[in-house]
């Protein structure tokens, strides 16, 4: 059995056109903090921030203003998905085993990092 504890992460995912994705995770945070889901997203002509259930999009040119959503959780709509699929014995078309095996991989790689101190691991392409 492993003695590995990895209670932080900052991931960094190069792809091959040049974006570059952070992802953070903290579980050492002491108290009420609680879960939080969020992400920030910088183009060309915007900046789009999800936090606290809200979409704000930050026009380059322009104010900011908040997207209206149905206000479903993505993992709502993804576990309600699957039990559609299996109470109709239908196919799933999102989200394929494949697609969790590349999620396996880049858990791996995240591991592997953090064990080289860092180091970017190259994952091959699919």
């Amino acid at each position: 059995m492993s003695t590995e504890r990895f209670d932080i992460v900052s991931a960094h995912y190069r792809y091959p056109d040049g974006k570059i994705i952070n992802a953070q995770a903290d579980l050492s945070l002491q108290g009420d903090v609680g879960f939080e889901m969020s992400y920030r997203v910088h183009a060309e002509t915007a900046t789009l921030v999800f936090k606290e259930n809200r979409l704000t999009i930050y026009p380059k040119d322009g104010r900011a203003w908040v997207y209206e959503h149905s206000g479903d959780h993505g993992y709502y709509r993804e576990i309600k998905y699957f039990a559609n699929k299996l109470l109709s014995n239908g196919n799933i078309e999102i989200s394929k085993p494949e697609d969790s095996l590349i999620t396996l991989q880049i858990a791996e790689a995240e591991r592997e990092s953090a064990l080289q101190s860092g180091a970017f691991v190259l994952l091959s392409a699919h």
